[in-house]
């Protein structure tokens, strides 16, 4: 009985050894599966943070390149703006001096035709008048002879005034006719204007040269400039 009973111990005991051994080698085990299990969760953040990392870089380059890109387009599209505003710029100067010069050449025509045959200012008032369809009254006088006498000095000194005449366009009918109107006023029946030379017209300026003085007042000579100048002497410059 007693040796059963001790190979009965022997045995469990034998038993629990293995089972010992059993139990520490899988907790060895274990801790090698949960190391392995660490490093590869390690690893997925890694792979996460590159992942992240480069879709980051890829937003941003393709940012960056779509910004290049609409900047190149912008600023070509802008040269194209600055291209096409000076072409413009130089199209509109060019068409103005072209205009400009015919306005110039149909004002020295006309003068050259007063000039030539000598015209007078009450018939180049008839035919202006009829040429741009103006009332009959438009070059009236005042029936009364004090007050047109008033109308006479006002109109000449108007014209004759230096700081009116600093800024006188050549240009258009208007011009002519205030100066037809104001020498009809001042000298009936005068002759409008004759050559100074026919050098007058060279570098584009010519003179109206008065035959009578403008309401006895201290202008007699006008000279005309295309450069939009106008010059007044008066009689004690001329005498000078």
């Amino acid at each position: 009985m007693a040796k059963d009973r001790e190979r009965a111990n022997a045995a469990q005991l034998a038993a629990a050894e293995k089972l010992g051994n059993q139990a520490a080698s899988l907790e060895a085990r274990l801790r090698v599966v949960s190391n392995e299990r660490k490093l590869a969760l390690e690893q997925v953040s890694f792979l996460e943070a590159k992942v992240e990392s480069s879709a980051n870089k890829f937003s941003d380059d393709l940012r960056r390149a779509t910004y290049d890109a609409k900047k190149a387009l912008a600023d070509s599209y802008l040269d194209v703006l600055v291209s096409l505003k000076e072409k413009w710029e130089k199209k509109k100067a060019a068409t103005d001096c072209e205009a400009r010069l015919r306005e110039v050449m149909t004002n020295i025509d006309l003068f050259k035709e007063i000039m030539n045959n000598n015209l007078l200012a009450s018939d180049e008032l008839l035919r202006l008048r009829t040429k741009e369809d103006l009332p009959e009254d438009f070059f009236a006088r005042d029936s009364s002879a004090a007050n047109g006498a008033d109308d006479v000095t006002k109109r000449s000194g108007e014209f004759a005034a230096p700081e009116d005449l600093i800024k006188v366009l050549v240009f258009g009918q208007l011009v002519l006719l205030d100066v037809l109107k104001a020498r009809e006023v001042a000298c009936p029946g005068a002759l409008l204007a004759s050559f100074d030379s026919l050098d007058s017209f060279r570098g584009w300026k010519f003179q109206a040269l008065a035959t009578h003085k403008v309401a006895e007042g201290p202008y007699d000579t006008i000279g005309f400039d295309c450069g939009l100048e106008c010059d007044v002497k008066t009689n004690k410059e001329r005498s000078v």
